[in-house]
Formats: C-alpha cells, structure tokens, sequence
C-alpha cells in the first residue's frame, strides 16, 4: 500500500512538473519581447507565429536557412507547436539580416496571407515566401515556387499575380493560387523591347484580353 502511494505521489509530482514546465514556456514565448531577430504575431485568436533569425551574417548563400518560422498553439498554459520551416530570408541586395511578417491576399479570398522576404537578385528584383491563411481550420499553407516569382505583386482588376521583372528586356508574366494551393503559370507573357512604363498597363490589358 505504502509503495503504491509513493508511485501515485510521484507521478502527480511528475505531472505537476511537467504542466507547470509548459506554463512557464507558454508565458516565456508570449511575454517574450521583439527584438531585431525575433518577431512574433498573433496570426489566429491563441495562435502564436514566430519569425526567429539563426544567421545575422551577410551571407547571400540560398542553400542556408536564416531564419525559423514556427506556428504555435497556445491553450491553457499548453503550448503546441504546428508547423516548423527553416528557410532562407534576406531583405535586399545588401543582405540585410533584420526580417519581418508582411500580410497581402494573394489568392483573393479576402484573407490577407503571410510574406517572408526571400531574397533580391542583382537587379533589385526581389522574391517572396508566401504562406495562405485558412482561417476556418487555423493553418498555414506553403506555397511551393512562389519565391522564383519576381516582384510578385496582387492585380485586384483581373485577380491574379503580376510578376514584373527587371531584366534585358523587361517582361510581365501572370500566375494565380488554385484552391489546392497550387501556383499556376497562366502562360501569359508580356514582353517591353522598347520599354516605356507609361505603356506597361495598356500592353498588359491587351495581352490578357486576347
């Protein structure tokens, strides 16, 4: 009897520990302040999104992941971590190591989703990580191929994704997000031999009405 209450007393101890242990975690990651290499937002109500720099270096190798995204659900004092990516981020040419969460709807349903900086080539033309928001089963959704888009940006006439680039000559190309969070290459390409921007929306509107 004795040793049976010893084993009880000892494993509420341990469950005490442990919860306790977690409460504490909890609170650290929420009270936690932000600092240059660690941001935090609450991306769903009592879910925690968190953007942690590894490598403050200036390197500019992609094959390196700099930075840590982590998807948490707080509930209670429990902490439950859903999603884990090591990815590589940079701001600009100059490697800029501070990074931070940017929040634009890509696939047009009215929810704006999540960007990481992905890095910017030579000639300032920068690409992004994107990640779609579902806020019905509070998930985050990588979008695969997305960051080899060149200075993506949302067309909200025509609701799809223009990516202007910055090349010899410059071009336009138009993709969009299926419902299975797919990237799709609409195969329109527009391209400016003899640039002048002031011409780029009239060309663009009559590529995509052919």
């Amino acid at each position: 009897m004795r040793i049976y209450l010893a084993m009880r007393i000892c494993f509420l101890l341990f469950l005490f520990i442990v919860v306790t242990s977690e409460s504490v975690r909890t609170q650290n990651l929420e009270s936690r302040p932000e600092g240059k290499f660690f941001k935090k937002h609450e991306i769903f109500e009592g879910y925690l999104l968190t953007l942690t720099t590894i490598d403050s270096t200036r390197s500019y190798d992609s094959r390196k992941p700099t930075i840590i995204l982590n998807l948490y659900k707080l509930d209670k004092g429990v902490i439950d971590k859903l999603l884990t990516d090591s990815l590589f981020s940079r701001n600009s040419i100059a490697a800029e190591p501070e990074l931070n969460f940017d929040f634009i709807d890509f696939n047009f349903d009215g929810i704006k989703d999540v960007t990481i900086p992905a890095g910017t080539d030579p000639r300032g033309n920068y690409g992004l990580h994107l990640y779609i928001k579902n806020d019905i089963n509070k998930s985050l959704n990588y979008v695969k191929g997305f960051k080899e888009i060149g200075n993506p940006k949302p067309d909200t006439v025509n609701n799809l994704i223009q990516s202007f680039v910055v090349s010899s000559p410059p071009f336009c190309k138009f993709y969009r997000i299926e419902e299975d969070n797919i990237l799709r290459d609409t195969g329109t390409y527009v391209e400016f031999k003899n640039f002048e921007e002031k011409y780029m929306d009239s060309l663009i509107r009559i590529e995509l009405n052919k």
